[in-house]
């Protein structure tokens, strides 16, 4: 039985492969996935620098206590 010897071009099988780009569709997912996580970002950035131009709300004073009634049976 003869040995076969075959010599291959791993640069074309490469490029094919390439062209293809099985992991395209994950490729893209990461891409918006990305851009997503840059937006949320970018909106978390303008509300703390918005907070600063916001005005101070009022502050109200705190309720009065209420004074404790007498007990309706008279026994206090």
């Amino acid at each position: 039985m003869e040995t076969a010897q075959y010599t291959v071009d791993l640069d074309a099988v490469m490029w094919a492969l390439i062209a293809e780009r099985p992991t395209q569709k994950v490729e893209e997912k990461l891409a918006n996935i990305g851009a997503a996580i840059n937006e949320t970002g970018q909106a978390i950035r303008e509300l703390a620098t918005g907070s600063e131009r916001q005005v101070p709300r009022r502050r109200t004073p705190p309720l009065p206590v209420r004074q404790q009634l007498p007990d309706a049976t008279g026994d206090a």
